[in-house]
């Protein structure tokens, strides 16, 4: 175990001490969702593939797990044309001082079609130049970007509230409190948040219960330690007595739950994988060090570092699965 993380669980047992622990990191060392670019290159990947794997790249009521303090990417998503942005997490924290200052900067990006911003491309994600001249074409952005449009949704952003379908930026906390009707989602989609979610068979079955039928999922998922050891794929090593110690009373740590457990529930919620594509290392904990309830772990399971699926709603039986090793 990292010391700092035992730092974090020490003050997360205390009253006022864990938030506002988070609050200095984040204030010394910005997440990189707390940036503008990396927002737009983000929902562009997760556009760019959907589009790829013909899917809908035009969705109209987009809801993502764990946005953080960063709305970014949904508001990525409403002004490249979506009606409905929903937000659902495990703790509400948005900014909207910071979130108002990410809108401003995206809008700028979106009305330049600035190209894809090199270097924030996030593996497995490709990196195609081609991004925003092959999705944000002429018709789409001169109606997202109509002055009125833009000016709405700005307004709506220091005044975020859960509820309401006739509000076009909502956000529940704790996400499993998100009251809303069934089929009434275009898109689910994450980026490394998968990883953190304690109830994972609740999770995808909320969003299979959310989606319209046709409409799919786009999870970016992160099988990393994410820096609880020394090693990537050290938070297998540790026993459950452990991991309990480190994690004290935070309100998420990572589930620790390898890649086939996602598919797995993502089979048994109805969903059909159109899109798989695994990023794979070599495991640095050996095998005969991990915890007892890792150790017979498959060899797909090990090595998987990190993984981008894309998944349809009732996909048709039989449909063929696009999956890279």
């Amino acid at each position: 175990m990292k010391a700092k993380h035992l730092i974090h669980s020490a003050a997360s047992l205390l009253p006022v001490g864990y938030p506002a622990l988070l609050s200095l990191k984040n204030r010394i060392k910005p997440r990189k969702a707390d940036s503008a670019a990396y927002c737009y290159a983000v929902w562009l990947q997760h556009l760019h593939q959907a589009r790829k794997n013909g899917l809908n790249d035009r969705p109209e009521v987009v809801l993502e797990f764990g946005p953080g303090g960063s709305l970014g990417v949904g508001l990525a998503a409403l002004i490249s044309g979506a009606d409905k942005y929903i937000g659902v997490d495990v703790a509400g924290r948005h900014e909207a001082k910071k979130n108002l200052a990410i809108f401003d900067e995206l809008v700028g990006m979106f009305q330049r079609r600035d190209p894809f911003p090199e270097g924030l491309a996030v593996k497995p994600f490709c990196q195609p130049r081609d991004i925003p001249s092959c999705l944000l074409d002429e018709g789409r952005m001169r109606d997202a970007l109509a002055p009125g449009r833009v000016e709405r949704i700005r307004d709506l952003v220091s005044i975020i509230t859960g509820g309401g379908e006739d509000k076009p930026l909502v956000f529940f906390s704790p996400w499993q409190n998100a009251d809303l009707p069934e089929g009434v989602v275009d898109m689910v989609v994450s980026t490394k948040t998968m990883e953190h979610v304690d109830d994972l068979h609740a999770a995808y079955g909320a969003a299979a219960r959310w989606l319209k039928p046709g409409g799919f999922m786009s999870h970016l998922i992160d099988f990393d330690s994410h820096g609880c050891a020394e090693e990537w794929n050290g938070h297998w090593g540790c026993s459950d007595f452990k991991w309990k110690l480190l994690r004290g009373r935070r309100p998420y740590l990572i589930n620790r739950e390898p890649l086939s457990a996602h598919l797995d529930l993502m089979s048994l919620h109805g969903f059909g994988i159109q899109h798989l594509e695994t990023e794979r290392r070599a495991p640095e904990l050996p095998r005969e060090k991990f915890a007892p309830k890792f150790i017979g772990m498959s060899e797909d399971d090990a090595t998987a570092r990190m993984t981008f699926a894309q998944a349809l709603r009732s996909a048709p039986p039989g449909g063929e699965c696009a999956r890279k090793p």
